[in-house]
This record gives structure tokens, sequence and C-alpha cells, in this order.
């Protein structure tokens, strides 16, 4: 089986807002960690900078394998208890001087897209 394309991440641009909002959608902008997930019979992320970040993030392993096979351009996020997002809490998985997060505690992350 071949492996999904190779997509680049989606950048913020600016621009004019629409005159006319009938027609247009918005949301909210978490503040995250920019990843390309390719869910297979495995996940493998990437960062925005074209990095495999995947080992950073085993919470998120389970989304994976999938049927049919898709990419996914999203944020990693990390709530609070209280359901806030946190950047903070997502700050030890871009380093890697720290150990791996399979020997640290757990922390509640997901992904929103």
């Amino acid at each position: 089986m071949t492996r999904l394309p190779h997509y680049a991440a989606m950048l913020a641009m600016a621009g004019v807002l629409p005159s006319d909002e009938q027609g247009w959608a918005y949301e909210a902008k978490f503040d995250g960690i920019r990843a390309i997930g390719h869910i297979e019979d495995g996940l493998r992320l990437m960062s925005r900078n074209d990095k495999n970040i995947t080992a950073a993030w085993p919470e998120i392993a389970d989304i994976a394998p999938a049927a049919p096979r898709f990419v996914v351009d999203g944020e990693i996020v990390a709530f609070t208890a209280d359901g806030r997002p946190s950047f903070e809490a997502l700050q030890l998985g871009c380093t890697s001087a720290i150990p791996p997060r399979s020997t640290r505690s757990p922390r509640p992350s997901r992904s929103r897209t």
C-alpha cells in the first residue's frame, strides 16, 4: 500500500474581512501545536516545519488505524481541568532535552481540527 501524499500546513494569511457575513463561518483560534496528521495503519504527525513529531504525542496515537486512511491539518491543544486551553501544558513536548512522555505522568490532550 502506498503512503498518503505529503501536504504542507495551511498557514494564516492577512486579509480583508468580508463585508457580507452571509456564507462565511468563524471559529475560535486555539493556541496549540500545529500538526499534519497522517492516519493510516498508524499515526504520523508532522510539524508545520515538516519535522516528525509523532513520538512526542503518544496520547493521541489511538486515532489510528483508520479506514479509509486520511490526512488532517490542525492544532494539538491541551486543556486544563476546568476546560481552558493551556499552551504551557504543551510546551514540555516541544523540547528534546526532556524525557519522552512515556516516562512522565500523562496529561489530558485533544486534537482539534
